[in-house]
């Protein structure tokens, strides 16, 4: 636990929260009227960071490499990052083209299957050459944390 102090407040900041971390906390605010003890519960978020649906893939095919990724989100807000070798990768470019789109997938909850829109992520590569091959990762981020997922562009067996 990391308390930050600033002007008029303190934040209480849980780093690598676990299950033992979890419960109620008090509060105690206090200023020269007199003092209140505010109790503040930490709780899991049910769904959590997003989860990645299967495995990666890495296809070259045709003068065109493609990487994918299923993941689920419960939130509607989620940032999606394509680096390669821990540069992010711009969708603007010509060389690079990422494809994200919502999809109908099954996951398991809570012991049963439960279908959910989910989302597939792609990035394409266009005539890759040389320096286009190696290692590409996925980051996945909604309001709960981050999902990081990576596998290597291969090229294409003749």
């Amino acid at each position: 636990m990391v308390p930050k102090e600033h002007s008029e407040s303190t934040v209480l900041t849980i780093t690598s929260a676990s299950e033992e971390d979890y419960g109620t906390y008090d509060v105690i605010v206090s200023n020269d009227g007199g003092q209140a003890v505010i109790p503040v519960k930490l709780t899991v978020h049910e769904e959590g960071i997003p989860k990645v649906v299967g495995e990666m893939t890495a296809v070259v095919s045709n003068s065109t490499g493609e990487i994918s990724a299923t993941f689920y989100s419960s939130s509607s807000y989620r940032l999606i990052r394509w680096l390669k070798q821990d540069n992010e990768i711009s969708s603007d470019s010509s060389k690079y083209i990422i494809i994200n789109e919502d999809i109908d997938i099954e996951i398991l909850s809570k012991g049963e299957t439960v279908a959910k829109t989910g989302t597939k992520t792609r990035l394409r590569v266009t005539s890759p050459n040389d320096n286009d091959y190696g290692l590409y990762s996925v980051q996945i981020y909604n309001h709960a944390g981050m999902t990081e997922r990576s596998t290597t562009l291969e090229k294409e067996c003749t």
